[in-house]
């Protein structure tokens, strides 16, 4: 059976349990008003009777059902109490007695002439009547009209009258019952199917995605749990889409990136191995074939360092740091790349001097060289890049800002800077054919530090890249 089955079982099993539930209860109830009813019009009842038969003609035996008299008023107490009924005496001598009432000689009959006869006050109790048949009694004193206790009158109904009066009306209830079974089952198949439905897409949908189709977009318009569960499924779908989408493109990019290198290192080699370079340009050749080696070792090391980093598997080794030894470092390594002919290297503090950093240091000397790197490869002869330390717009942050004056970053390049193999812009390649790493992995090492990077940047106004970094001051 499948989902939809199973639902639409348990909910109508639940309905009949309930409705179950609710019509035993109902009877129940019915039949406790129902008997605290008779209870009641029996003793109001008893009362009646037993005034009636105080007015009949005085005697010592004052009751002779063969007296015309007492024939009349026998009828007469009949038709007003509409059940069966009984006479004692004074003394609780029985002079007259109901066959389907019995001979009142169960103790708890008994129990109630006594006090009718002993205090002058009506009295009802459950007895055993007729056959064994529970019967509810009421008892009621007959007096004089001067007050004279003359006996008692006692009034009875079987149960078994009260149940089938208490079942005719729950009649409408069963019918209300049956009414509301119908619905049910009709609401079951609805929520059934409205659960049910959703989640057999879902699981073909999800068996789509396991072959490599993401197109299918489910409906998430409802706002309940599905709802959310279909939009989730949704996103789930298209972030495995963009991730298989990236890792095409990684393997892609990592391809062109190792094919020129090595294919210029084979070439190179192959030339000299057919000893087709001329003995004078060996050495140059072989220069050349190193720093093909050296690029593609850079390359190896730089995907090794952000798979790490993206991974979690790299250990930083974090330490208070005075935000000029780290400007110190960066600056100096920044001059040996700039050399005579780049352009100019600068760099300024405007922060406060007992602020420090905890960061690991040369994980953040290397977020930072990756900046000045980037500028310097991109600003030709005659241009500025500046390193800037100082407070950040936040608070409890400093920021360090590196500045350029080179041609800037369009924005439409700007939400990619920071995407790893991203080159399409000139921030990310620059003059020495950047792999387009070196970004990514200074937003993976700011970002284990807790801080944040960004970029500001407009066409012909330069660019400007800055880390944001929590600090504290020096004890």
């Amino acid at each position: 059976m499948n989902l939809r089955g199973r639902l639409f079982v348990a909910f109508i099993a639940l309905t009949l349990l309930v409705l179950a539930a609710v019509g035993s209860l109902s009877f129940s109830l019915l039949q406790r008003h129902a008997l605290a009813q008779a209870r009641s019009q029996l003793t109001v009842q008893a009362d009646r009777v037993g005034r009636l038969l105080g007015q009949g003609p005085q005697s010592v035996h004052f009751f002779e059902p063969r007296n015309p008299a007492i024939k009349r008023l026998l009828g007469l107490a009949g038709g007003l109490s509409r059940a069966e009924f009984s006479v004692v005496d004074a003394s609780g001598q029985l002079l007259h007695r109901s066959r389907r009432l019995g001979d009142l000689s169960d103790p708890a009959a008994r129990a109630v002439i006594r006090h009718v006869l002993a205090n002058g006050a009506s009295q009802h109790a459950t007895v055993s009547g007729a056959g064994g048949i529970p019967t509810i009694i009421a008892a009621a004193p007959i007096r004089t009209s001067g007050g004279q206790l003359l006996g008692a009158v006692i009034l009875g109904r079987s149960l078994r009258s009260i149940g089938r009066t208490a079942a005719l009306a729950l009649t409408p209830v069963w019918s209300a019952l049956l009414v509301g079974l119908v619905l049910s089952v009709a609401a079951a198949y609805w929520l059934a199917r409205s659960i049910a439905g959703p989640l057999a897409g879902m699981a073909a949908a999800a068996e789509q995605v396991s072959r490599g189709d993401f197109s299918l977009h489910l409906p998430a318009a409802r706002s309940d749990e599905i709802g959310r569960l279909a939009a989730s499924f949704n996103h789930m779908a298209a972030r495995l889409d963009d991730v298989l989408r990236s890792r095409r493109e990684f393997v892609a990019a990592i391809s062109h990136e190792l094919r020129t290198p090595v294919a210029s290192i084979q070439g190179l080699v192959q030339a000299l191995q057919d000893g087709i370079v001329p003995r004078q340009e060996q050495q140059p050749t072989l220069t050349v074939v190193a720093q093909e080696v050296a690029r593609v070792v850079r390359l190896v090391e730089d995907l090794f360092d952000l798979a790490k980093l993206q991974t979690g598997q790299f250990r930083f080794s974090p330490q208070p740091v005075d935000p000029k030894d780290l400007c110190d470092q960066v600056m100096a390594r920044a001059r040996v790349l700039a050399g005579e002919a780049g352009p100019r290297v600068t760099a300024a503090a405007a922060c406060d001097p007992g602020l420090i950093v905890e960061v690991d240091p040369d994980r953040m000397v290397q977020a930072l060289s990756n900046l000045m790197g980037n500028a310097i490869r991109l600003v030709p002869a005659g241009g500025t890049v500046r390193l800037n330390v100082g407070a950040s717009p936040l608070p409890g942050k400093l920021r360090f800002a590196v500045t350029d004056s080179g041609p800037g970053i369009g924005p439409e390049a700007l939400p990619h800077v920071f995407d790893r193999f991203y080159t399409d812009d000139p921030s990310r390649s620059g003059r020495g054919g950047g792999a387009g790493l070196g970004l990514a992995i200074t937003r993976e090492i700011v970002q284990q530090h807790g801080g944040a990077v960004g970029v500001d940047s407009a066409p012909g106004r330069g660019t400007t890249f800055w880390i944001d970094l929590p600090a504290t001051r020096s004890a």
